[in-house]
């Protein structure tokens, strides 16, 4: 999983947005963003425990079960919002109704 990005603050993908990096040789919080290791690292607990959940996984399903990890992050059903209002609107935003 380093490879993904998910240990030490590395890049997850290029098209991630609020990518955060704090170099622990550095610096505990960065003097620029403000960023410190701790979120990071909850971070890349709450995904290790998001990955027990699923009992395993094959390689191949990797990417999407981080996808669906990042958009249960985003629009998490438990704060009240509506999934399927989320994910239509998601839907929107990628394919756009055009004349």
């Amino acid at each position: 999983m380093a490879g993904l990005g998910l240990i030490n603050g590395s890049k997850a993908c290029d098209h991630c947005q609020g990518h955060r990096r704090v170099r622990h040789n550095r610096h505990f919080v960065d003097p620029v963003t403000r960023y410190h290791t701790q979120n990071i690292e909850r971070k890349n607990g709450e995904f290790k425990a998001f990955m027990l959940e699923k009992k395993g996984i094959h390689d191949n399903q990797l990417l999407s079960h981080i996808a669906e990890f990042l958009w249960c992050e985003r629009f998490d059903h438990r704060n009240g919002e509506d999934v399927f209002y989320n994910f239509w609107s998601q839907v929107a935003v990628i394919y756009p109704y055009t004349m």
